[in-house]
């Protein structure tokens, strides 16, 4: 028997935080520590999974007969703090007495490359130690040792604690070293033990005529080692570590593994005064440090964006972005790229800022007051970010690209589909103005119209046009519900059920109302040609319109609610012929809707002068009309040429919209 200077119980008192997890670490890192490539770990249950051994077993260099008292003859010191390497842990000198968490005795067999030896600890005296000669049970081909835990039953451990509990933390533990090297494994009852999940990156360069491999790892879960990048020989020996810088980007966890024969006797060593190291290998080395460097900012930069559209993701599940659905479609899709991108740069700088301990009403207050600085974006949001967001220079101006560049991609499209409507409002207004007597209004402006319903609002679905009485409306009312069967001819009750209808059309996704019922939004146009004033006579025909489909339970069942229009080029001038609009006109003031002749929950009428349309065009898109170009070429063209390119935009506007 032989004895270190301490008692037992001071040596107890060291491991008052040891769990039996640690435990098991400390066993394996003692067996890398002495250059093991493989280590076993094997156990035993009975019936009642009660565990009844455990065995560690490695193909190290082994514990040497003749320096035994270095390692077990001290406490809290270790041989081991003499090495530099970067991937020794056990240089504390206290992991060979964990074991009393585990079981009564621990014994050591080891060979080494000279000699043998058995060396025992109990768990009541553990300032003691007993060395014998290798005991015939373990006789390995190699050099290595085995650590067996006797009585560990007496703890009453089960198997299925290994598995949750202990085997998880040894992932956790282990996963970046066997990622180091395809030598390294831990083998569990013969299978071998996972690595977190994680995603790998290749990536390979030379410098000077030397050649590096380089793996890149991004851990799903955070290892217990901090991030490095580790430097690897060609005999996949780590020979060097240093960090990456990032350590502290919150759910981001990496390794970077650099391989290369130039590193096979390359010194480290930060000491000036005596090294052999040439300017060229210096240079070399801190060319790759830069460069693996590089390739881990360029990961962590992924990491956040597909973090960040994961966030998108979930966000626009939960319902945290704002409502749009009153703008036109291009203004929706501006709003909403732009959003999702000024997300994307502030997540990527601060991803706190959207922690996922904020319940729903905070995240819906923190989205919406970034939609309203994105729309209308100000020097002062700068100001607000900088004092409790980290933003690089490089993110500050990607942000503020992001607010106030016109040229970026995610406004593109939707500038584009502006100037579309804009050219449309441009023809519309050319037929009103510059063709006035010769436009019809069937054949031309109701053809321009059925093309481009954006005009009276966004994602209406043309029913019928070209003068439908309410027999047909009705038919294609029912039929795009799926509800043709019920169409009887002589379902239309009233006087005026053969009037025809210029514009007949539906949303074909329904809306949702304050209280929350849903409901399908129908728009019926009656379109006046150009040398047509606007006159009581013409609100008299929409209004009749409003009476049929008022009175008829089919069309008023609860589900619809109906907008009733009447567009043309401008009201008349004559007193006498506009004295009912202007007294429903007067009378509906309140409301706030210029045009509004009647509102009730399912039924509006309006008269629109066409430069009342276009003025709400410009209104609903003032952030993107600014874009584009203030002096467009003007181009006199034909009435029929005007006509036929408006239908051709708005049916290539209606296609983008669909998709």
């Amino acid at each position: 028997m032989e004895s270190i200077q301490t008692s037992s119980a001071s040596v107890r008192n060291e491991f008052q935080r040891f769990n039996q997890s640690r435990v098991v670490s400390e066993y394996i890192w003692n067996a890398f520590d002495a250059n093991a490539n493989e280590v076993h770990l094997r156990y035993t249950t009975d019936d009642l999974d009660t565990v009844q051994s455990i065995t560690i077993i490695d193909d190290g260099d082994g514990i040497d007969l003749n320096s035994h008292e270095l390692t077990f003859g001290k406490f809290k010191d270790s041989p081991k703090r003499a090495f530099l390497s970067p991937t020794i842990k056990g240089h504390k000198g206290l992991g060979r007495f964990s074991f009393h968490k585990l079981a009564r005795a621990v014994i050591w067999d080891s060979v080494t490359s000279s000699n043998s030896c058995s060396i025992k600890i109990e768990s009541d005296s553990l300032n003691n130690y007993y060395v014998d000669h290798k005991r015939e049970i373990f006789s390995p081909s190699r050099t290595g040792t085995r650590v067996e835990f006797l009585d560990v039953s007496d703890n009453n451990i089960s198997g299925r604690f290994l598995k949750s509990q202990v085997f998880p933390i040894l992932m956790q533990e282990f996963s970046w070293l066997l990622a180091s090297s395809s030598r390294k494994k831990i083998f569990i009852n013969g299978e071998p033990l996972n690595l977190l999940s994680h995603e790998k990156k290749l990536a390979n360069f030379s410098l000077s005529g030397e050649y590096f491999d380089v793996v890149l790892v991004n851990w799903s879960e955070k290892p217990r080692e901090s991030s490095y990048v580790y430097f690897v020989d060609s005999g996949d020996k780590i020979a060097h570590k240093i960090h990456s810088g990032l350590n502290k980007k919150n759910g981001f966890y990496s390794s970077a593994y650099i391989q290369s024969a130039f590193f096979d006797n390359f010194d480290f060593s930060e000491t000036d005064l005596v090294n052999d190291k040439s300017e060229e290998q210096n240079g070399i080395c801190e060319e790759v440090k830069h460069k693996v460097l590089c390739l881990l900012k360029d990961l962590h930069d992924e990491f956040r964006e597909k973090a960040a559209d994961k966030l998108i993701d979930l966000y626009e599940k939960e319902g945290v972005f704002p409502d749009h659905s009153k703008d036109s479609i291009p203004m929706q899709k501006w709003k909403y790229e732009s959003l999702k991108n000024t997300i994307r740069v502030l997540y990527s700088a601060e991803p706190s800022i959207f922690s996922s301990h904020l319940n729903k009403t905070q995240k819906k207050i923190i989205v919406k007051l970034l939609d309203k600085v994105t729309v209308s974006p100000s020097d002062d949001l700068f100001d607000v970010l900088n004092g409790v967001v980290s933003l690089s220079g490089e993110e500050q101006s990607k942000l503020a690209n992001i607010l106030k560049d016109t040229s970026l991609g995610n406004i593109a499209n939707a500038i584009s589909e502006v100037r579309a409507r804009q050219e449309v409002i441009d023809i519309v207004h050319d037929l009103n103005e510059q063709h006035t007597k010769s436009t019809k209004e069937v054949g031309e402006v109701q053809s321009v119209v059925e093309n481009n319903l954006w005009l009276f609002g966004e994602q209406y679905h043309l029913l019928t046009a070209e003068e439908p009485d309410f027999e047909q409306a009705l038919r294609e009312l029912l039929s795009i519900h799926g509800n043709e069967e019920y169409y009887q001819k002589g379902s239309v009750k009233h006087p005026d059920k053969n009037k025809e209808m210029d514009i007949f059309a539906i949303r074909r996704n329904f809306d949702v109302d304050e209280k929350g019922n849903e409901f399908y939004r129908c728009l019926v146009v009656e379109l006046k040609r150009p040398s047509d004033t606007l006159k009581d006579k013409h609100l008299d025909q929409v209004q009749r319109y409003f009476k049929v489909i008022s009175s008829n339970h089919i069309f008023n069942d609860g589900l619809h609610k109906w907008d009733f229009v009447l567009a043309g080029r401008k009201i008349t001038k004559d007193p006498l012929a506009r004295t009912m609009i202007d007294a429903q006109l007067e009378s509906s003031k309140s409301h706030g809707e210029p045009g509004l002749i009647m509102k009730t929950d399912r039924f509006k009428i309006s008269i629109k002068p066409w430069g009342q349309i276009f003025s709400e065009h410009s209104i609903r898109h003032k952030h993107l009309l600014k874009h584009l170009e203030s002096n467009r070429d003007k181009v006199v063209s034909g009435k029929d040429v005007l006509v036929d390119k408006a239908v051709l935009i708005g049916k290539a506007i209606g296609t983008c919209s669909a998709e």
